[in-house]
């Protein structure tokens, strides 16, 4: 302190100590100060806590002792350029160094107010700001850490690869049209309200309208003609694997419920499709692909559904 010129009144704004402990201090009247008052102190005096404890030989600060009007400059320099790099780090700048330096906030104000700073804390400040310590301590050289830039990935030349085959144009046909050796013509189901009972539905087998279809596709899913059938989905529950519109065809002899397949059902009257799952001590869910608007259905009564086969095809119209 006397080095500096200082008296109590000044150690306190830069340590952030109380005037009156430092008073006690000095005059005798307090014992052996504690770690962390003595961490303050010689953060605010510019010296590390083994100078101030006479553990090691002194440091020298960044600025020369006394000061003098002929090096006033460099002090104003010193805090213009810490004050520079505090200020990157915004408002919590000064608490976040202080937290790391192990001082108060009320210690950065004393560097800030009398340059007064070591080496140790200006390499923390050089640390959290990515300004260079040398320039912090000097002002020459660069001023902020240089980062080697990341190199961009090589452009390589893209891999063309075909991810579909050339089948042909179409060939136009209706209901007069007779079918090739390599076609079928393949039922749809329909739902038929009967005659008994008002409202009441059941799924037939619509005898009018028919699908051409191939007879090469059924074989190589292994389906016989006499057990494949068409249905359209109308609604938007299977969006957007199966939009509204959709024709599909199904298996009729393939009714065992294996989990995550898609069926068409007879639902009490109602054609649907939909994935079928099988519910734990019996029962079944039924799951649309837009579950945003159709939740999960679970059926522990399937009395009423009826199973009409599993999809193996569909064909949709953008």
């Amino acid at each position: 302190m006397t080095l500096r010129g200082w008296n109590a009144y000044d150690l306190a704004e830069s340590s952030g100590v109380p005037q009156s402990t430092i008073f006690r201090f000095l005059s005798g009247q307090h014992g052996e100060p504690r770690g962390t008052t003595i961490r303050k102190l010689a953060a605010g005096l510019g010296v590390t806590e083994a100078d101030l404890r006479g553990f090691s030989e002194a440091i020298k600060p960044i600025l020369p002792d006394p000061l003098t009007e002929t090096n006033e400059h460099i002090k104003n320099d010193l805090i213009n350029r810490v004050n520079e790099a505090i200020s990157t780090l915004g408002r919590g700048g000064k608490v976040a160094i202080a937290e790391k330096c192990g001082i108060t906030p009320q210690a950065i104000n004393g560097w800030i107010t009398t340059g007064r700073i070591d080496k140790d804390n200006l390499a923390v400040i050089s640390e959290m700001t990515g300004y260079e310590l040398n320039w912090l301590i000097t002002g020459n050289g660069l001023k902020l850490k240089t980062i080697k830039p990341s190199l961009p990935a090589p452009i390589t030349e893209n891999k063309i690869e075909s991810n579909a085959i050339w089948y042909g144009e179409f060939d136009l046909w209706d209901s007069s049209t007779q079918l090739r050796d390599d076609e079928v013509a393949l039922p749809f189901f329909r739902e038929v309200k009967l005659s008994a009972g008002k409202g009441i539905s059941e799924v037939q087998e619509n005898h009018g309208a028919k699908l051409r279809f191939a007879k090469s596709t059924l074989k190589r899913k292994g389906i016989s003609t006499a057990d494949a059938a068409c249905v359209v989905v109308s609604g938007n529950s299977m969006e957007p694997v199966l939009p509204d519109g959709s024709t599909i065809g199904i298996d009729t002899s393939k009714t065992d419920i294996i989990n995550g397949k898609m069926y068409a059902i007879d639902h009490d009257g109602q054609l649907r499709v939909k994935m079928i799952y099988n519910l734990p001590g019996g029962g079944l869910r039924l799951k649309s692909f837009n579950t945003e608007e159709w939740p999960d259905e679970p059926y522990l009564d399937t009395s009423k559904i009826r199973i009409l086969g599993q999809v193996f095809w569909s064909s949709v119209l953008w």
